[in-house]
């Protein structure tokens, strides 16, 4: 008896062919569905990736770490491959997404240089939105390391590993001479392969002389006009190589600033939107502006951090530092760094401007002024007297009280002998809140006045004094005597004020 076929146990699936004009179900579907099920495929989207190692996800230890390897990649789930070859229009919509919504990085001297952009047909690179491409950077990337004078604004550290850094390109170096004909041909690639105004493009070169940064730049000025441009030319600040850059950058977005504006009419608009648009600028500070005996600590802050783009991610350290202030730069979002500081000029146009200027400025910063110093001597005005109370709101313009809305008088550290009707300070203390009471606006005044917390010895010793320390924070009492009511001083204080 021969051998019965296994297929005679299962039933046969009738095998009809398809139809070439057949649709599949699922692109039935809307769009914003099979969005979702791409991103469920592990399809990413507005994250930072790096192109030279995006294949391997594999996470590099800390120890053999370079300034050019991106330590969030290994997050990242590997690239759907498979995604890209269900169907043209499969291809289509997911390739819009990955290349349209990810900012991509490269960078020359790690794994597999630049060979990544090498290996892009013409429709593949018109796909990119965002593209970073360091040739070379020499410094590291996460924060700027070297001289604190450089005052980059994406902040500055001591570099732990200067090995890690790229050496500068030159074109006298035989590897860089390589670097620089495949730098040519990646721009002649992207020239003939993106469109007009789509693409965001930053690149870093960190170079050693004006000579290497003319061959970078001359096969820049052949790309088509960018959607956004970045250029970083040399680590260290040069006006002349700044100058190399903004125009460059300028010429390749064509943001050339126009001569033919008319003046702007401000003081023209209603006072409460002059006010409103005054906010905006570094007027206005993020942080507590301290007050001491003889200046003000004013600091704007850069709000780009060195990034030249306005999308942030969880990884957009990978994108920096393009910092106009630090480094040979340009982009359009460090333009403001040189008003950081204190805006000196918008207290001398004219003087309409200067009092809409001192309203904001004192209306809508948290100041803290400190009420103890040193007292000059009787004798000579020129030889410092005996720690006391000081008239800290005497550097303020007296116009401008009115409008303080958080004021923080710091008595830190001093000890509340000092505020006794005894001491010099005394009457110092009765003239401030005089002031105060006469020409601030206290139905707006937020006002807190601090006490230094140094009351007890050790940790260990807080049963004697911590009754006191429950009522008010006193002064600096390294000895503290049991037998003297500090709280009752701390009455007397307020007592003597008529801001209650």
């Amino acid at each position: 008896m021969g051998q019965q076929r296994i297929t005679l146990f299962f039933p046969l699936v009738s095998r009809k062919k398809t139809s070439p004009s057949a649709t599949s179900p699922f692109l039935e579907l809307p769009f914003s569905i099979r969005r979702q099920i791409y991103h469920e495929a592990g399809l990413v989207s507005g994250k930072t990736i790096n192109m030279n190692s995006w294949a391997m996800r594999k996470k590099v230890d800390n120890r053999h770490r370079q300034a050019f390897d991106h330590g969030d990649d290994a997050d990242l789930p590997p690239v759907p491959l498979s995604l890209f070859t269900i169907s043209r229009l499969i291809n289509d919509e997911a390739s819009q997404i990955f290349y349209g919504e990810n900012q991509f990085a490269i960078t020359g001297r790690a794994r597999r240089g630049l060979r990544a952009l090498e290996l892009f047909s013409n429709s593949g690179l018109a796909k990119f939105r965002s593209l970073t491409i360091r040739l070379n950077i020499a410094s590291c990337d996460m924060l700027c390391c070297g001289d604190r004078e450089r005052r980059c604004g994406n902040s500055y550290i001591d570099c732990s590993k200067p090995s890690s850094h790229d050496m500068l390109l030159s074109y006298a170096s035989t590897p860089d001479q390589l670097i620089i004909s495949q730098w040519h041909q990646i721009c002649s690639r992207l020239s003939n392969g993106i469109q007009p105004s789509t693409l965001a493009l930053y690149v870093i070169c960190d170079c050693e002389d004006r000579q290497t940064v003319d061959m970078i730049v001359k096969p820049l000025l052949t790309l088509p006009i960018l959607r956004d441009f970045g250029l970083r030319l040399a680590r260290e600040y040069d006006k002349e190589l700044q100058g190399v850059a903004k125009d460059t950058v300028l010429r390749l977005t064509r943001r050339w600033p126009s001569q033919s504006l008319p003046h702007f009419r401000f003081l023209d608009l209603p006072k409460e939107i002059q006010l409103k648009i005054l906010e905006q600028t570094s007027l206005v500070y993020n942080y507590e502006t301290t007050c001491a005996q003889d200046h003000m600590r004013y600091g704007g802050t850069c709000s780009s951090k060195g990034i030249p783009h306005a999308v942030i991610t969880p990884d957009c350290y990978l994108l920096k530092c393009f910092c106009c202030r630090g480094h040979s730069a340009f982009n359009f979002r460090c333009s403001h760094c040189d008003s950081l500081g204190f805006p000196h000029g918008l207290f001398l146009d004219s003087r309409e401007f200067r009092d809409a200027a001192v309203q904001v400025f004192y209306g809508r910063n948290e100041f803290a002024v400190s009420m103890v110093g040193l007292v000059p001597s009787p004798a000579s005005l020129s030889q410092d007297g005996s720690i006391s109370i000081i008239p800290g709101l005497q550097q303020f313009p007296k116009c401008s009280i009115q409008f303080f809305a958080v004021l923080r008088l710091d008595f830190e550290p001093s000890e509340l002998e000092m505020l006794q009707p005894n001491q010099a300070g005394w009457k110092t203390w009765l003239n401030t809140t005089d002031l105060l009471s006469k020409a601030a606006n206290l139905a707006i005044l937020n006002l807190e006045i601090r006490f230094s917390e140094k009351i007890f010895n050790s940790v260990w010793d807080m049963s004697e004094t911590n009754a006191g320390y429950e009522k008010m924070d006193v002064g600096n009492v390294p000895q503290a005597d049991p037998a003297v009511d500090y709280s009752e001083r701390v009455k007397e204080l307020f007592r003597s004020s008529e801001l209650g």
